[in-house]
């Protein structure tokens, strides 16, 4: 499956880098293809920026910032992209980082379900493991998150009564297309865990579940490492090796391509 590269229109780049040259680069290149681009050094800069109306579209962060072992830009709003930069390749070229599990960025959680327990446990258990969870009734109370916060998981209880949890999934898929989406059936819920797929939800967690089945359940829908081994920008395009098969691809700059619709498709 390759990245579906749209066209570019105006967008706002944020570029957190604490590295003169890999900040050259990427300014260079970036707005060397049109876009407007931004640069802070650390987090508590691109933050002030976040916290302001600039329209910023996608965030490129430096993995590693000095004196900071996990990025947690509290300013990201929905609908704001984000890629992680590994470092420079060669002159002119920027390697770009699938994030390893919490080390680099805190991934948000939301939670929706209508039993008070299973919100309180989800909520204890995920947040034990490092990630911020905001735990949530009903899909009208996740529509209210989800307008002021970019989540990047979130978790359905499937007998949700309000809309039912296979509605929820749909809207979720259409409203907030990057979310992974996480459904949760008990041992009697029949053909709900299959129709939950078919609606786009990318696994399903069996209750009563152990907390390490959660975890695991959560990691693995936020590691994508396996699809792609290394990711490269430059003033060409993009140039990814398959995790798969070792395979090269490449997705020129051509037609206005843009940043944002890749980091949709790694992270």
């Amino acid at each position: 499956m390759e990245p579906e590269l749209l066209e570019q229109g105006q967008s706002t780049v944020l570029v957190v880098a604490d590295d003169a040259g890999m900040l050259g680069i990427l300014h260079q290149v970036l707005t060397g293809r049109g876009y407007r681009v931004l640069l802070a050094k650390e987090a508590a800069s691109a933050d002030s920026l976040l916290d302001r109306d600039l329209g910023i579209d996608t965030v490129m962060i430096q993995a590693g910032l000095a004196d900071e072992e996990r990025i947690e830009l509290k300013g990201l709003r929905c609908g704001v992209e984000v890629l992680f930069l590994g470092g420079i390749v060669e002159s002119g070229i920027v390697r770009l980082k699938v994030p390893e599990r919490r080390a680099e960025y805190a991934p948000r959680i939301l939670i929706v379900a209508e039993e008070p327990a299973v919100r309180a446990l989800f909520d204890r258990h995920l947040a034990e493991d490092g990630y911020p969870v905001t735990a949530v009734e009903t899909w009208g109370q996740v529509l209210e998150a989800a307008r002021k916060t970019r989540f990047d998981v979130i978790v359905v209880d499937l007998s949700l009564p309000e809309s039912g949890g296979i509605e929820a999934i749909l809207n979720c898929r259409s409203d907030f297309p990057w979310m992974k989406i996480l459904g949760v059936s008990g041992e009697q819920a029949g053909s709900l865990p299959g129709l939950a797929l078919g609606a786009g939800a990318a696994a399903i967690l069996r209750k009563p579940a152990a907390s390490w089945e959660l975890r695991e359940a959560v990691y693995r829908l936020l590691d994508p490492a396996g699809r792609w081994r290394e990711v490269m920008l430059s003033a060409e395009g993009f140039r990814a090796v398959s995790g798969k098969d070792g395979a090269e691809k490449t997705w020129g700059w051509e037609n206005g391509r843009t940043v944002g619709n890749l980091a949709q498709f790694l992270v």
